[in-house]
């Protein structure tokens, strides 16, 4: 499938449901993607249990130290759980992501407090949690502009929509006056133009592939070859579309 913008590589950024590193690289959406849209070159940066703020220094550094023409990049980014966030690790090296539902990284114990502070604040406030994601996608959203890189995004969570769930914690909460919506017009979703839409979860609820099929493994809930060449053939139909709309407008 080639497409009309001669794009010179394909960046993208996510956690491990990009990058899940036991898995070979041409098992991974972003490279299944790369070939179908015949894109000479694919840097996969994301990591595995990262948090959109890493998705964010992530992208921003490689924008900053690229000497690859801005134009000439295409850039899809998979958004993570909302509730994930990353410190400076304690010996100054790096950064240490963190889950809620993980275990505490024992060479970090000086940021427990922080931690616990943050799982006290998503119970209480769970409204934050999406101000926290809208905050995040929003940044990773602008530096991507500001650097004229054609892109779109998928998420994993659909955290907008949780809020309305019937079994979810802000259901039952009388939530006028309090907007909780945010503007999903500023975000380049590739599917429908909103988080529903753009869920691999929800994507994957459409494919064909036997749900025994999906995953890795039993024990590895990743998901398997079969699942990301359907993801990456999906994205690259809508990415077609919206090339084809984009060249039909700059004539």
């Amino acid at each position: 499938m080639k497409l009309e913008t001669e794009y010179h590589l394909l960046y993208t950024n996510g956690c491990s449901h990009t990058n899940h590193m036991p898995q070979p690289d041409f098992h991974k959406w972003p490279h299944h993607l790369k070939n179908i849209l015949e894109i000479r070159n694919v840097y996969n940066n994301a990591e595995g249990a990262s948090s959109n703020f890493g998705i964010f220094r992530r992208t921003s550094d490689f924008l900053s130290k690229t000497q690859i023409d801005k134009s000439k990049i295409l850039a899809v980014i998979q958004l993570t759980y909302a509730n994930r966030y990353e410190l400076p690790r304690g010996n100054g090296h790096g950064w240490q992501s963190y889950l809620l539902n993980g275990e505490y990284p024992e060479e970090s114990s000086v940021c427990v407090d922080y931690h616990e502070s943050w799982i006290r604040l998503l119970a209480d406030n769970p409204i934050f949690e999406l101000w926290y994601y809208y905050n995040q996608a929003s940044a990773i959203s602008n530096v991507l502009r500001a650097h004229n890189v054609d892109h779109y995004f998928v998420t994993m969570d659909d955290t907008a929509s949780r809020f309305h769930e019937p079994g979810h914690l802000m259901s039952q909460v009388d939530l006028s006056g309090i907007p909780i919506d945010f503007d999903q017009n500023s975000i380049k979703w590739l599917f429908g133009g909103n988080t529903t839409e753009s869920s691999l979860v929800r994507i994957m609820e459409t494919s064909d592939i036997h749900p025994g099929l999906r995953n890795m493994s039993d024990d590895d809930t990743h998901y398997s070859d079969a699942s990301n060449e359907y993801i990456a053939t999906r994205m690259a139909l809508q990415i077609e579309r919206f090339d084809n709309i984009k060249h039909f407008n700059n004539r």
